[in-house]
């Protein structure tokens, strides 16, 4: 698990806190995943590489774009229910 435990504080295990904790971590890496994408595909198509080599590094950059554009929409995702949660307060409390 991603979370460490202090003193006094017990580490919570329920499959919801693990899958927050994961979709945090995926929103926080959602750039660099992106310019890893950009760094595989760049070396895929430009280097002179033998073809098994070529096909993981496109692999790569498949999967990577696929976990960027994952973590930029958490991203989004975050920050729309904590605009939410704002919005919420301040008409709760005129």
């Amino acid at each position: 698990s991603l979370c460490f435990k202090t003193a006094g504080t017990p580490k919570p295990s329920s499959r919801w806190y693990d899958a927050t904790m994961l979709r945090k971590w995926i929103a926080r890496l959602a750039f660099s995943f992106i310019v890893i994408a950009f760094v595989c595909g760049y070396e895929a198509y430009t280097k002179q590489h033998t073809k098994p080599t070529q096909v993981l590094l496109a692999a790569g950059a498949a999967i990577s774009t696929g976990l960027g554009l994952a973590g930029l929409r958490e991203r989004q995702r975050l920050f729309r229910d904590y605009r939410y949660d704002k919005d919420r307060e301040s008409q709760d409390n005129p």
